[in-house]
């Protein structure tokens, strides 16, 4: 009786040297699940001597086992999309186990098939973006930073630093560790554009820059290497955005830096949604619209600016008296 762990068979069999560590750390947090939730529960391998009932039973057994695992994170109140992503892990290092087939070019043929999990729906969440008060709010109350100093930050102000990085953000959208590794040989002040390098997709996207982001960024420009420089440490980059928004009375929860990337989607998507998806480097417009567009606020605006026929305005003429004059002074 041939079987194999999880663990086993992403070391073996799946992972690669050119993953990334977040991607290696995902799937290494799956397996640490699998391994408590599921008993670590073994992979079946059929074997040449094995009848094919007891294989069946086996895969059986197996493919119940992934069922209880998703059943247990969702009993222990894991969100759907939590577990949609620990399954479709698991499930891809069993198709690389897999046969070879059209849709799976490099299954190994250890299995001779894969369970089908159906995905669980996931509910849409409110996207929350941050209004153009609260905005205004932090920017000004951005004069009084304190965090970063020091000589990573080159010795500038910090309220200068955070003005820009609002900015930036809102115009932009990039996730924070792409912006806090962008350099400024990457940027064209004169031409008015930038070369993004995406980390989350490895790959390097022309972008614009709006005046205003240009004036901004030109306050904090310097002879130094990075853009935004600032000592790496998520924590204090948290406490001091979320202290800037104590000091503008912004009410709890605060905003995660993250909602500046959230805004911006929610602002070109009001005008472009396919300029939104580029603009944050999404691989659909689906992706921008569920996770960074607030629809509500863009529904609220488009219904609010939808252009009207002259008659239901009261503008056609002649006026038989029996128009809705519904504008008039």
């Amino acid at each position: 009786m041939r079987e194999m762990t999880f663990r086993s068979a992403y070391v073996t069999h799946y992972r690669s040297a050119a993953d990334k560590p977040r991607t290696v750390d995902g799937y290494l947090n799956t397996l640490r699940l699998w391994e408590v939730k599921a008993n670590n529960a073994p992979i079946p391998l059929p074997s040449p001597a094995e009848v094919l009932y007891d294989y069946t039973q086996r895969y059986r057994n197996f493919k119940l086992s992934l069922i209880g695992f998703r059943e247990t994170l969702l009993q222990e109140a894991y969100a759907a999309v939590t577990v949609n992503k620990e399954i479709r892990q698991l499930l891809a290092i069993l198709n690389r186990l897999g046969p070879e087939g059209r849709g799976n070019p490099d299954g190994l043929g250890l299995m001779p098939k894969v369970p089908a999990l159906k995905r669980l729906k996931e509910p849409e969440k409110a996207v929350r973006d941050i209004s153009f008060d609260n905005l205004s709010a932090i920017y000004r109350c951005a004069d009084w930073a304190t965090w970063p100093r020091g000589p990573l930050s080159h010795g500038l102000h910090p309220g200068d630093w955070w003005r820009a990085f609002i900015v930036f953000e809102f115009n932009i959208g990039l996730r924070r560790g792409d912006v806090l590794s962008l350099a400024w040989e990457q940027i064209d002040l004169a031409a008015g554009v930038f070369d993004a390098t995406i980390e989350k997709s490895d790959k390097v996207s022309k972008k614009p820059l709006h005046p205003v982001v240009i004036a901004h960024l030109q306050t904090i420009q310097g002879p130094w290497e990075l853009v935004f420089p600032a000592p790496k440490v998520k924590a204090d980059f948290r406490k001091a955005f979320e202290t800037i928004q104590q000091w503008a009375g912004v009410r709890q929860p605060f905003y995660k830096p993250h909602d500046l990337r959230r805004s911006c989607g929610t602002a070109f998507f009001e005008i472009s949604p396919g300029a939104a998806q580029q603009m944050l480097d999404h691989s659909s417009v689906e992706t921008t619209r569920k996770a960074y567009a607030n629809l509500d606020r863009t529904m609220v605006k488009t219904a609010l600016s939808l252009e009207q026929p002259a008659a239901f305005l009261g503008d056609d003429e002649p006026d038989d008296g029996r128009t809705l004059k519904i504008f008039a002074g």
